[in-house]
């Protein structure tokens, strides 16, 4: 299967849950607590909020009626905006060691099969790509560039701030939905998603597909129940990747099952074969 050039001028990826088998905010909290096993109040008071929030969101007359893509993620913002400001008015995330976040992780046990591959492999076979960024709501870029060997400054996220290399506890950034996703990814990209498309997206949820439409290919990974309602809802339709046509109707994101999938539809065995390690 052929693709245009346009399509690798830019490999563009969220984060939690396409590079990685789980979200990896649970990391952050887990450091902070292992530092303070007494520290109040507990990560469940958190999450336990955050999850009243969207419900009650996501249940709301602003969410139900949302006409457009935009609308409807930005109905959610202000649910985003609460849950880091309880967290940052609660320091709860202070005195974790930065190296903790950059090279404490077992990358093995957390990304997805054949991530490394591919990303090396897509490097060696297409030294074009000046873009190669990872777009992300998380809340540390040294997590991020840790564990997926995106240099730091090739990150796009909220961000803990530190204290020579020690965390403070808050979280800066204002990168809250899909949206701002986007918004952030133009700001150094301001061409991207104009008139003539370029670059390939991956992501793996909803907050994704603001980047994932404006991108010449949008991929999704292993889509959820609420990525089908919500691309069901404004429109969008979602393809098998191999199913890919240069000048199919948009819009329209295609799906994949893993990293595998996507090295072997786009770099149609120029690269050694994958390894199990991934």
């Amino acid at each position: 299967m052929k693709f245009p050039a346009l399509v690798f001028l830019a490999l563009l990826m969220d984060f939690d849950e396409t590079i990685t088998i789980k979200d990896s905010t649970s990391h952050i909290s887990h450091l902070a607590y292992a530092n303070d096993p007494t520290r109040s109040p507990l990560w469940s008071h958190f999450t336990s909020y955050y999850y009243e929030d969207w419900e009650r969101q996501a249940n709301s007359s602003e969410t139900r009626n949302a006409s457009t893509l935009e609308a409807y993620l930005t109905s959610f913002r202000h649910v985003e905006e609460a849950s880091i400001a309880r967290i940052n008015d609660s320091k709860v995330l202070r005195d974790i060691e930065r190296h903790d976040l950059s090279d404490g992780v077992d990358n093995a046990s957390l990304v997805q099969p054949f991530f490394y591959d591919f990303l090396d492999a897509y490097k060696h076979a297409h030294p074009e790509t000046k873009n190669i960024k990872i777009v992300s709501l998380n809340w540390s870029k040294d997590l991020v560039s840790g564990v997926s060997g995106v240099p730091n400054e090739n990150v796009i996220s909220n961000d803990l701030e530190f204290d020579g290399d020690v965390s403070t506890g808050f979280i800066a950034g204002g990168v809250f939905t899909g949206v701002d996703k986007l918004a952030s990814l133009q700001a150094v990209m301001p061409d991207f998603g104009g008139e003539e498309l370029y670059g390939i997206g991956v992501g793996d949820s909803v907050s994704d597909l603001p980047m994932l439409l404006k991108a010449a290919l949008g991929i999704m990974m292993k889509p959820k129940k609420s990525v089908y309602d919500v691309c069901k809802r404004f429109n969008i339709r979602i393809e098998s990747l191999s199913a890919y046509q240069e000048d199919a109707e948009r819009p329209i994101v295609y799906s994949v099952d893993g990293w595998d999938e996507i090295h072997s539809t786009l770099l149609s065995g120029e690269q050694v074969e994958l390894t199990a390690q991934g």
